[in-house]
Protein backbone atom coordinates (compact mmCIF):
# COMPACT_ATOMS: atom_id res chain seq x y z
CA UNK A 1 0.00 0.00 0.00
CA UNK A 2 1.84 3.19 -0.84
CA UNK A 3 0.87 6.31 0.56
CA UNK A 4 0.07 9.78 -1.21
CA UNK A 5 0.32 11.37 2.53
CA UNK A 6 1.39 10.64 6.29
CA UNK A 7 -1.20 8.49 7.22
CA UNK A 8 -4.15 5.58 6.04
CA UNK A 9 -7.36 4.68 7.65
CA UNK A 10 -8.13 1.05 7.31
CA UNK A 11 -11.77 -0.76 8.09
CA UNK A 12 -11.02 -3.31 10.43
CA UNK A 13 -13.63 -5.21 9.26
CA UNK A 14 -11.51 -5.63 5.97
CA UNK A 15 -8.65 -7.03 7.58
CA UNK A 16 -10.94 -9.81 9.55
CA UNK A 17 -10.35 -12.70 7.35
CA UNK A 18 -6.17 -12.21 7.41
CA UNK A 19 -5.47 -11.45 11.19
CA UNK A 20 -5.02 -15.10 12.21
CA UNK A 21 -3.03 -16.00 9.39
CA UNK A 22 0.64 -15.12 10.97
CA UNK A 23 2.13 -15.13 7.24
CA UNK A 24 -0.12 -12.17 6.23
CA UNK A 25 1.67 -8.77 5.72
CA UNK A 26 0.64 -5.35 5.18
CA UNK A 27 3.63 -3.24 3.84
CA UNK A 28 2.51 0.92 4.06
CA UNK A 29 5.08 2.77 2.18
CA UNK A 30 5.63 6.68 1.55
CA UNK A 31 8.44 9.06 1.37
CA UNK A 32 8.92 9.17 5.31
CA UNK A 33 9.48 5.29 5.43
CA UNK A 34 8.15 1.73 5.38
CA UNK A 35 5.87 -0.10 8.02
CA UNK A 36 6.30 -3.81 7.72
CA UNK A 37 3.09 -4.92 9.16
CA UNK A 38 2.40 -8.66 10.47
CA UNK A 39 -1.63 -8.91 10.36
CA UNK A 40 -1.89 -11.26 13.01
CA UNK A 41 -0.24 -8.93 15.45
CA UNK A 42 -3.93 -6.82 15.51
CA UNK A 43 -5.91 -8.03 18.27
CA UNK A 44 -9.61 -6.12 16.43
CA UNK A 45 -11.57 -8.10 18.92
CA UNK A 46 -9.58 -6.83 21.64
CA UNK A 47 -9.01 -3.47 20.48
CA UNK A 48 -12.49 -2.81 19.56
CA UNK A 49 -13.64 -3.56 22.93
CA UNK A 50 -10.75 -0.65 24.07
CA UNK A 51 -12.80 1.60 22.03
CA UNK A 52 -16.37 0.62 22.95
CA UNK A 53 -16.95 -0.08 19.25
CA UNK A 54 -17.45 -3.52 17.25
CA UNK A 55 -15.00 -4.68 15.07
CA UNK A 56 -16.82 -3.78 11.91
CA UNK A 57 -16.95 0.23 13.31
CA UNK A 58 -13.13 -0.28 14.09
CA UNK A 59 -10.97 1.88 12.12
CA UNK A 60 -7.19 0.85 11.90
CA UNK A 61 -5.11 4.28 11.08
CA UNK A 62 -0.96 3.83 10.04
CA UNK A 63 0.99 6.81 9.89
CA UNK A 64 4.04 7.45 8.99
CA UNK A 65 4.84 11.12 9.28
CA UNK A 66 8.25 13.58 9.39
CA UNK A 67 8.75 15.11 12.30
CA UNK A 68 8.02 18.81 12.88
CA UNK A 69 10.40 21.50 12.95
CA UNK A 70 10.03 21.82 16.99
CA UNK A 71 10.37 17.86 17.33
CA UNK A 72 13.26 18.16 14.60
CA UNK A 73 15.67 20.42 16.89
CA UNK A 74 14.57 18.54 19.80
CA UNK A 75 16.16 15.28 18.47
CA UNK A 76 19.25 17.13 16.88
CA UNK A 77 19.49 18.52 20.43
CA UNK A 78 19.13 15.35 22.34
CA UNK A 79 21.52 13.87 19.61
CA UNK A 80 24.28 16.35 20.42
CA UNK A 81 24.03 15.90 24.09
CA UNK A 82 25.43 12.22 23.52
CA UNK A 83 27.90 13.05 21.01
CA UNK A 84 26.13 12.32 17.83
CA UNK A 85 24.55 13.56 14.98
CA UNK A 86 21.37 12.91 13.20
CA UNK A 87 22.23 10.89 9.93
CA UNK A 88 18.17 9.98 8.79
CA UNK A 89 14.73 11.53 8.44
CA UNK A 90 13.11 11.68 11.69
CA UNK A 91 9.67 9.98 11.52
CA UNK A 92 6.86 8.96 13.98
CA UNK A 93 5.36 5.76 12.94
CA UNK A 94 2.52 4.96 14.66
CA UNK A 95 -0.60 2.61 14.42
CA UNK A 96 -3.74 3.51 16.63
CA UNK A 97 -7.33 2.29 16.68
CA UNK A 98 -9.69 4.53 15.90
CA UNK A 99 -13.51 4.35 17.92
CA UNK A 100 -16.33 6.83 17.63
CA UNK A 101 -16.13 10.24 18.45
CA UNK A 102 -12.00 10.76 17.85
CA UNK A 103 -11.90 7.89 20.61
CA UNK A 104 -8.30 6.40 20.45
CA UNK A 105 -5.94 3.79 21.78
CA UNK A 106 -2.57 2.85 20.32
CA UNK A 107 -2.36 -0.74 19.07
CA UNK A 108 -0.33 -3.34 21.51
CA UNK A 109 1.95 -5.73 19.86
CA UNK A 110 2.99 -7.28 23.13
CA UNK A 111 5.93 -8.34 22.66
CA UNK A 112 6.14 -8.86 18.64
CA UNK A 113 8.72 -6.74 17.39
CA UNK A 114 7.39 -5.33 14.42
CA UNK A 115 9.49 -3.56 11.48
CA UNK A 116 10.11 -0.38 10.24
CA UNK A 117 12.02 1.19 7.28
CA UNK A 118 13.82 4.80 7.89
CA UNK A 119 15.53 5.83 5.04
CA UNK A 120 19.24 7.60 5.82
CA UNK A 121 20.93 10.79 4.14
CA UNK A 122 23.91 8.15 4.07
CA UNK A 123 25.30 5.43 4.46
CA UNK A 124 26.77 4.49 7.43
CA UNK A 125 29.15 2.45 9.76
CA UNK A 126 26.88 -0.07 11.88
CA UNK A 127 29.58 0.15 14.74
CA UNK A 128 28.91 3.75 15.06
CA UNK A 129 24.87 4.15 14.10
CA UNK A 130 22.49 3.31 16.43
CA UNK A 131 18.77 3.52 15.93
CA UNK A 132 17.11 5.76 18.55
CA UNK A 133 13.63 6.41 20.18
CA UNK A 134 12.74 9.87 20.97
CA UNK A 135 10.70 10.66 24.55
CA UNK A 136 9.04 13.81 23.92
CA UNK A 137 8.38 13.69 27.39
CA UNK A 138 11.82 13.79 28.63
CA UNK A 139 13.66 15.25 25.73
CA UNK A 140 16.15 12.25 25.55
CA UNK A 141 17.18 9.60 23.00
CA UNK A 142 17.27 5.79 23.81
CA UNK A 143 18.54 2.72 21.90
CA UNK A 144 16.32 0.51 19.64
CA UNK A 145 16.98 -2.60 17.78
CA UNK A 146 17.76 -2.28 14.06
CA UNK A 147 19.91 -4.03 10.98
CA UNK A 148 21.62 -1.27 8.43
CA UNK A 149 22.43 -1.43 5.02
CA UNK A 150 23.19 1.25 2.31
CA UNK A 151 20.87 4.02 3.05
CA UNK A 152 18.43 2.28 5.32
CA UNK A 153 17.79 1.23 8.93
CA UNK A 154 15.62 -1.33 9.65
CA UNK A 155 14.03 -0.70 12.87
CA UNK A 156 12.58 -3.24 15.60
CA UNK A 157 9.95 -2.46 18.25
CA UNK A 158 6.89 -3.70 19.82
CA UNK A 159 5.50 0.16 20.46
CA UNK A 160 4.71 3.17 18.41
CA UNK A 161 7.13 5.94 18.50
CA UNK A 162 9.35 9.12 16.87
CA UNK A 163 12.65 6.89 15.77
CA UNK A 164 15.48 8.68 14.05
CA UNK A 165 19.51 6.99 13.54
CA UNK A 166 22.27 9.10 14.93
CA UNK A 167 26.11 8.74 14.74
CA UNK A 168 28.32 8.59 17.78
CA UNK A 169 31.92 8.01 18.08
CA UNK A 170 32.76 7.37 21.99
CA UNK A 171 35.66 5.11 24.13
CA UNK A 172 36.74 5.57 26.53
CA UNK A 173 40.85 5.36 28.15
CA UNK A 174 40.85 2.61 30.62
CA UNK A 175 39.75 -0.21 27.93
CA UNK A 176 42.43 0.37 25.67
CA UNK A 177 43.88 -3.04 25.04
CA UNK A 178 40.88 -4.93 27.10
CA UNK A 179 39.80 -8.11 25.89
CA UNK A 180 36.24 -6.71 25.43
CA UNK A 181 37.11 -3.10 24.24
CA UNK A 182 35.10 -3.74 20.96
CA UNK A 183 32.02 -4.61 22.64
CA UNK A 184 32.06 -2.02 24.77
CA UNK A 185 32.95 0.58 22.16
CA UNK A 186 30.25 -0.94 19.78
CA UNK A 187 27.50 -1.15 22.80
CA UNK A 188 28.32 2.95 24.14
CA UNK A 189 27.82 4.10 20.43
CA UNK A 190 24.78 2.08 20.84
CA UNK A 191 23.67 3.58 23.53
CA UNK A 192 23.17 0.67 25.90
CA UNK A 193 26.12 1.24 28.11
CA UNK A 194 27.40 4.32 29.66
CA UNK A 195 30.99 4.76 30.94
CA UNK A 196 31.09 5.44 34.93
CA UNK A 197 32.39 8.94 33.96
CA UNK A 198 32.85 10.70 30.04
CA UNK A 199 36.42 8.92 29.85
CA UNK A 200 36.39 5.75 31.91
CA UNK A 201 34.22 2.46 31.61
CA UNK A 202 35.72 0.62 35.00
CA UNK A 203 35.54 -2.59 32.77
CA UNK A 204 36.27 -4.93 36.05
CA UNK A 205 34.17 -3.77 38.32
CA UNK A 206 31.32 -5.70 39.70
CA UNK A 207 27.74 -5.07 38.27
CA UNK A 208 24.40 -5.17 40.41
CA UNK A 209 21.48 -6.48 39.60
CA UNK A 210 19.57 -3.51 39.23
CA UNK A 211 22.22 -2.52 36.71
CA UNK A 212 22.16 -5.08 35.14
CA UNK A 213 18.10 -5.21 34.71
CA UNK A 214 18.38 -1.58 32.66
CA UNK A 215 20.67 -2.66 30.37
CA UNK A 216 18.68 -5.69 29.16
CA UNK A 217 16.02 -3.21 29.26
CA UNK A 218 17.55 -0.78 27.50
CA UNK A 219 18.85 -3.67 24.77
CA UNK A 220 15.26 -4.57 23.82
CA UNK A 221 13.84 -0.92 23.32
CA UNK A 222 11.29 -2.01 25.87
CA UNK A 223 9.01 1.03 27.51
CA UNK A 224 9.86 2.00 31.26
CA UNK A 225 6.30 4.07 31.66
CA UNK A 226 4.63 0.83 33.83
CA UNK A 227 2.36 0.92 36.21
CA UNK A 228 3.88 1.08 40.32
CA UNK A 229 2.12 -2.39 40.92
CA UNK A 230 5.05 -3.54 38.28
CA UNK A 231 7.73 -2.66 40.65
CA UNK A 232 5.52 -2.80 44.13
CA UNK A 233 5.61 -6.47 43.72
CA UNK A 234 9.37 -6.06 45.15
CA UNK A 235 9.73 -4.92 48.88
CA UNK A 236 12.60 -3.39 48.72
CA UNK A 237 12.17 -1.19 45.22
CA UNK A 238 10.79 2.10 46.10
CA UNK A 239 9.61 4.64 43.38
CA UNK A 240 12.08 7.03 44.49
CA UNK A 241 14.99 4.77 43.22
CA UNK A 242 16.43 5.33 39.29
CA UNK A 243 15.94 1.73 39.19
CA UNK A 244 12.51 1.35 40.20
CA UNK A 245 10.93 2.05 35.96
CA UNK A 246 13.89 -0.51 34.85
CA UNK A 247 13.14 -2.83 37.75
CA UNK A 248 9.29 -2.71 36.67
CA UNK A 249 9.65 -3.13 32.98
CA UNK A 250 12.16 -6.14 33.14
CA UNK A 251 9.50 -7.39 35.73
CA UNK A 252 6.53 -6.86 33.22
CA UNK A 253 8.76 -8.98 30.08
CA UNK A 254 9.39 -11.86 33.21
CA UNK A 255 13.03 -11.02 32.71
CA UNK A 256 13.62 -11.17 36.12
CA UNK A 257 12.50 -12.82 39.22
CA UNK A 258 12.20 -11.59 43.09
CA UNK A 259 13.43 -14.07 46.21
CA UNK A 260 11.22 -16.09 48.33
CA UNK A 261 11.05 -13.12 50.46
CA UNK A 262 9.75 -10.62 47.98
CA UNK A 263 12.58 -8.73 47.92
CA UNK A 264 14.52 -8.01 44.20
CA UNK A 265 18.41 -7.21 46.24
CA UNK A 266 18.68 -4.36 43.35
CA UNK A 267 22.16 -2.92 44.62
CA UNK A 268 23.43 -7.12 45.42
CA UNK A 269 25.71 -7.79 42.75
CA UNK A 270 25.05 -10.01 40.33
CA UNK A 271 26.88 -13.55 39.75
CA UNK A 272 27.50 -15.08 36.24
CA UNK A 273 24.58 -17.68 36.38
CA UNK A 274 22.16 -15.02 37.06
CA UNK A 275 23.67 -13.00 34.27
CA UNK A 276 22.81 -15.87 32.11
CA UNK A 277 19.31 -16.21 33.17
CA UNK A 278 18.42 -12.82 32.24
CA UNK A 279 19.75 -12.92 29.11
CA UNK A 280 18.40 -15.94 28.56
CA UNK A 281 15.14 -14.69 29.38
CA UNK A 282 15.75 -11.92 26.87
CA UNK A 283 16.25 -14.05 24.06
CA UNK A 284 12.95 -15.32 24.90
CA UNK A 285 11.18 -12.31 25.04
CA UNK A 286 12.47 -11.48 21.84
CA UNK A 287 11.74 -14.98 20.39
CA UNK A 288 14.92 -15.97 19.13
CA UNK A 289 15.96 -18.44 22.19
CA UNK A 290 16.91 -22.06 20.93
CA UNK A 291 15.72 -24.92 22.50
CA UNK A 292 17.62 -27.31 24.15
CA UNK A 293 16.46 -30.60 25.09
CA UNK A 294 17.52 -32.51 28.50
CA UNK A 295 20.57 -34.47 26.70
CA UNK A 296 22.00 -31.35 25.39
CA UNK A 297 21.81 -29.94 28.49
CA UNK A 298 23.79 -32.48 30.14
CA UNK A 299 26.13 -32.64 27.58
CA UNK A 300 26.76 -29.04 26.87
CA UNK A 301 27.15 -28.51 31.09
CA UNK A 302 29.57 -31.91 31.24
CA UNK A 303 32.57 -30.02 29.77
CA UNK A 304 32.61 -28.17 32.56
CA UNK A 305 34.00 -29.65 35.95
CA UNK A 306 32.35 -26.82 38.07
CA UNK A 307 29.38 -27.33 36.31
CA UNK A 308 27.53 -28.36 40.15
CA UNK A 309 28.37 -25.06 41.27
CA UNK A 310 25.13 -23.80 39.01
CA UNK A 311 22.11 -23.49 42.13
CA UNK A 312 19.19 -22.91 40.24
CA UNK A 313 19.70 -22.11 36.63
CA UNK A 314 21.13 -25.33 34.73
CA UNK A 315 18.73 -24.61 31.94
CA UNK A 316 19.58 -21.34 31.24
CA UNK A 317 23.11 -21.76 31.65
CA UNK A 318 22.87 -24.48 29.20
CA UNK A 319 20.79 -22.60 26.38
CA UNK A 320 23.27 -19.47 26.84
CA UNK A 321 26.08 -22.18 25.84
CA UNK A 322 24.36 -23.09 23.11
CA UNK A 323 23.28 -19.48 21.64
CA UNK A 324 26.95 -18.82 22.16
CA UNK A 325 26.16 -16.27 24.49
CA UNK A 326 27.80 -17.68 27.85
CA UNK A 327 31.82 -18.82 27.80
CA UNK A 328 33.58 -20.67 30.60
CA UNK A 329 35.96 -18.93 32.61
CA UNK A 330 38.69 -21.14 31.73
CA UNK A 331 38.21 -24.25 28.97
CA UNK A 332 36.63 -26.37 31.34
CA UNK A 333 35.24 -23.77 34.45
CA UNK A 334 32.00 -21.89 34.47
CA UNK A 335 32.45 -19.77 37.01
CA UNK A 336 28.97 -19.60 38.33
CA UNK A 337 28.88 -18.40 41.26
CA UNK A 338 31.51 -15.90 40.27
CA UNK A 339 30.46 -12.14 40.52
CA UNK A 340 29.87 -10.74 36.79
CA UNK A 341 31.74 -7.35 35.41
CA UNK A 342 30.80 -4.80 33.75
CA UNK A 343 33.16 -6.27 30.95
CA UNK A 344 31.38 -9.44 31.54
CA UNK A 345 27.84 -7.71 31.08
CA UNK A 346 29.10 -5.35 27.82
CA UNK A 347 29.85 -8.73 26.05
CA UNK A 348 27.02 -10.90 27.07
CA UNK A 349 24.63 -8.25 26.01
CA UNK A 350 26.14 -7.82 22.47
CA UNK A 351 26.27 -11.30 22.00
CA UNK A 352 22.73 -11.26 22.95
CA UNK A 353 21.52 -8.53 20.48
CA UNK A 354 23.51 -10.34 17.58
CA UNK A 355 21.78 -14.03 18.48
CA UNK A 356 18.21 -11.61 18.17
CA UNK A 357 19.14 -10.29 14.80
CA UNK A 358 18.74 -6.90 16.68
CA UNK A 359 22.21 -5.45 15.44
CA UNK A 360 24.33 -5.86 12.63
Amino acid sequence: MTLNGDFVLIPAKALVNFVTNPKKMLKIVNNNGTYNLPLNVLKLDDLAAKLNVTVDELIIKASISKADDATAAAVNAAASAVGGTVASTIVDFSITGLGKEDNKVAVDFGSNYISRVLPMSKAVNPGQATAVLFDPTTKKLSFVPALFSDKEAVIKRNGSSIYAVIETSKTFGDIKGHWAQNYITLLANKLVVDGVTDTTFEPERNITRAEFAALVVRSLGLNTNVSNATYAQFKDVASDQWYASVVGAAANAKLIDGYEDGTFKPNATINREELAAMVVRALNYAGAKPAVTSEEQAQLLAKFKDSNSIVWAKEEVATAIKAGIVDGMTDDTLGARSTATRAQSATMLKRLLTTANFIN
